[in-house]
């Protein structure tokens, strides 16, 4: 025989998850929990809006470290006359084989990204990119 007596009071089953998702919404609200930030399309805005260019000379960036908003264009620039390859994050870019080569990198994410040149990973920088607001 089942025992009723457990759900004699459904109401407070619906309270109680009411308040549950209450809490959840309040502290989604004021940023406690966060979700991960999916690609923005950026299909809209053009790529020379926006565009950082951080050069790469005397084997090393300049800037190392930028702030950027979503849908910001990267262009590094070789400004030396050795060959690098760039990788931001985990994507690696089109590799730059002499002197005045660049190559594009559109940000679609929030986050916080390293970046190095694969030839010479001593050679590195950060790109902290935020929301567009």
């Amino acid at each position: 025989m089942m025992n009723f007596r457990k759900f004699s009071r459904p109401w407070t089953i619906v309270l109680a998850g009411g308040v549950v998702c209450a809490v959840f919404y309040g502290l989604i609200k004021v940023g406690v929990i966060k979700f991960p930030s999916k690609p923005h399309d950026c299909s809209k805005i053009p790529k020379a809006e926006n565009a950082q260019v951080i050069k790469i000379e005397n084997n090393a960036f300049d800037p190392r470290d930028l702030t950027v908003k979503i849908c910001d264009t990267l262009v590094f620039l070789n400004l030396d006359s050795t060959p690098h390859e760039i990788v931001v994050g985990t994507e690696a870019i089109t590799s730059m084989s002499k002197k005045f080569d660049y190559a594009e990198f559109r940000v679609t994410k929030s986050g916080s990204y390293s970046f190095y040149d694969k030839h010479n990973q001593s050679i590195t920088g950060k790109i902290i990119v935020n929301e567009i607001k």
